[in-house]
C-alpha cells in the first residue's frame, strides 16, 4: 500500500505543477493580448474613411455603368492606399510627430500654404460627402428631409467628440463597433444578391473600355480619391505618434510591427467593403434601363423592389454607419490639421461646429445640390476634388520621407519613393485629361 500511496502523492504534485503552468500561459497569452489591443486602433479608424459614403456613390455609380467591370479599380486604389498610409506611419514612427506639423516645420513659409488650403479644401469636400451621406440614409430609413438629415448627423458627431464618457478608448470601441456593422450589413447583402463568382473575378483584370471613356475615366477618379482621403493621411500619423509616445528600441519596433499589420489588415477588409458595394450595385442594376445619373436612393429602391424591406432597411443602417463613423474621424483629423499648420489648440466641439457650418451654408444656399434626386452627382464630384488634392499632400509627405536628416534610418528606398512619384504623376495626368475634356 505505501508504494500506491507515494504514487498518488506524485500524481497531485504533478497535477499541481501542471495547473499552475496552464495558469501561467494563460495569463502570457492574456497579457499579450491585452497589449496587442492596447496599440492597434488606428487602422480600423481611418478604414472608416476608405468606405464613407463618397466611396458608397462612386462604387454604386460604376456598378450601374459598367457593372463589375471597375472592380480592378478598386483594388488598385486600394494597394496604392495601404502604401500610402504606411508610409504615413512610418512618419510617425521615424519622428514622433503627425504629418500636418512636419509639413509647417519643413516647408518654407512660401511652400506651406498652399498644401494647408489644399488640405482643407478636400476635408471640406470630404465632410460633404459624409454628411449628406449620413442625410440620405436618415430619408431612406425615416423620410427625414435631407437638410435636416444634415443637421442631425453633423449634432451626432459633435455629441461623439465632446461628451465626458466618449473620449479616449470608448470612441475608438464606439467606431469599432460601426466598422461590424457596414461589414455585416455587406456581408448581408452580397449573401442575398448572390453574384456569379467567375463575373466577378473578371471584374479585377483591366478591360480596354474603363480605359478609354471618359466616362469611366471621371467615375475612376473618383474612386481613387474616395479611397485615398487626404485627411486620412493625416489622422494616421497622429493616432499612431500617440502610440508610439516616448518608446524607443525593441519595443517601439514592435509597436511599428503591430500598427503595420494594424493597418494592412483594416485595409483589406475596407477593400472588401467597397468590392462588395460595387457588386451589390451591379447586380441590383442588371437589366435595368438606367434613369440618367444613378445613386444610393436608386440602388436601395432596387433593393427594397427585389430583394424585400428588410435588405433595404440594412443597406441604409450600414450607409449610416458608415456616414457616422467617418465624419467622426474626419472631425478629428481636422483637430490636427489645425493644429498642426495654424499652431492652434481648438477643442472638437468648436472645430465641428465650424465644418459643419461650412457645410450646412452651401447646401442652404444651393439646395437643388442636396436634394434625394441629385444628391449623387454632388457626392461623386466631391470624390473626384479629392484626387485633384492628393498630389499636392504626396509629393511633399515623399520628400520627406526620402531626407535622412528628418527619417534617420527610417527613410524610405529609391523603389518606394520611385513608386510614389509614380503614383502622384498618374494622378496628376488623369486629373489633366479629365479637367481638358
Amino acid at each position: 500500500m505505501p508504494w500506491r500511496l507515494g504514487w498518488v502523492r506524485s500524481m497531485v504534485k504533478y497535477l499541481k505543477r501542471l495547473k499552475y503552468q496552464v495558469s501561467d500561459l494563460t495569463l502570457g497569452w492574456r497579457m499579450r493580448w491585452s497589449r496587442v489591443l492596447a496599440v492597434i486602433g488606428p487602422g480600423y479608424l481611418i478604414s472608416l474613411g476608405y468606405y464613407d459614403p463618397g466611396n458608397w456613390a462612386t462604387d454604386i455609380s460604376a456598378g450601374a455603368e459598367a457593372g463589375m467591370a471597375m472592380l480592378w479599380v478598386i483594388l488598385l486604389s486600394s494597394i496604392v492606399g495601404v502604401f500610402l498610409q504606411i508610409m504615413s506611419l512610418k512618419i510617425a514612427y521615424s519622428t514622433g510627430s503627425h504629418l500636418a506639423e512636419l509639413l509647417r516645420d519643413q516647408l518654407s513659409w512660401w511652400q506651406w500654404p498652399p498644401v494647408w488650403l489644399a488640405t482643407e479644401g478636400a476635408m471640406i469636400a470630404t465632410d460633404i460627402a459624409e454628411l449628406m451621406g449620413g442625410a440620405i440614409a436618415f430619408y431612406l430609413l425615416f423620410d427625414i428631409p435631407i437638410l435636416v438629415g444634415m443637421v442631425m448627423a453633423g449634432v451626432v458627431t459633435m455629441v461623439t467628440l465632446t461628451v465626458p464618457w466618449a473620449q479616449g478608448r470608448f470612441a475608438e470601441r464606439f467606431l469599432g463597433l460601426l466598422v461590424v456593422m457596414v461589414v455585416a450589413g455587406l456581408l448581408y447583402e452580397i449573401i442575398m444578391v448572390r453574384p456569379d463568382v467567375a463575373e466577378v473575378v473578371r471584374g479585377f483584370i483591366p478591360q480596354s473600355e474603363t480605359l478609354q471613356d471618359k466616362k469611366f475615366l471621371y467615375l475612376s477618379l473618383g474612386i481613387i480619391g474616395a479611397t485615398i482621403m487626404p485627411h486620412n493621411l493625416f489622422l494616421h500619423t497622429g493616432l499612431a505618434a500617440h502610440r508610439f509616445g516616448d518608446s524607443t528600441g525593441v519595443k517601439r519596433q514592435m509597436l511599428y510591427r503591430w500598427l503595420r499589420r494594424d493597418t494592412a489588415l483594416s485595409l483589406a477588409l475596407a477593400f472588401i467593403v467597397n468590392a462588395a458595394i460595387l457588386v451589390v450595385a451591379a447586380e441590383a442594376f442588371k437589366g435595368h434601363s438606367l434613369p440618367g445619373e444613378v445613386g444610393i436612393a436608386d440602388a436601395w429602391g432596387l433593393i427594397h423592389s427585389n430583394l424585400g424591406p428588410i435588405a433595404a432597411a440594412v443597406f441604409a443602417l450600414s450607409l449610416l454607419a458608415a456616414a457616422q463613423g467617418a465624419t467622426t474621424t474626419g472631425t478629428m483629423a481636422g483637430q490636427l490639421v489645425t493644429e498642426g499648420f495654424l499652431r492652434l489648440r481648438i477643442k472638437p466641439f468648436y472645430r465641428a461646429l465650424v465644418t459643419r457650418l461650412m457645410v450646412l451654408l452651401p447646401a442652404i444656399l444651393i439646395p437643388s445640390l442636396v436634394s434625394a434626386e441629385t444628391s449623387n452627382q454632388l457626392l461623386v464630384l466631391t470624390q473626384v476634388l479629392l484626387s485633384l488634392a492628393l498630389p499636392i499632400i504626396i509629393l511633399p509627405m515623399l520628400l520627406m520621407l526620402r531626407s535622412r536628416r528628418l527619417m534617420g534610418n527610417g527613410r524610405i528606398s529609391l523603389t518606394q519613393f520611385g513608386f510614389g512619384l509614380v503614383v502622384t504623376v498618374l494622378l496628376v495626368v488623369a486629373n489633366a485629361i479629365w479637367m481638358l475634356g
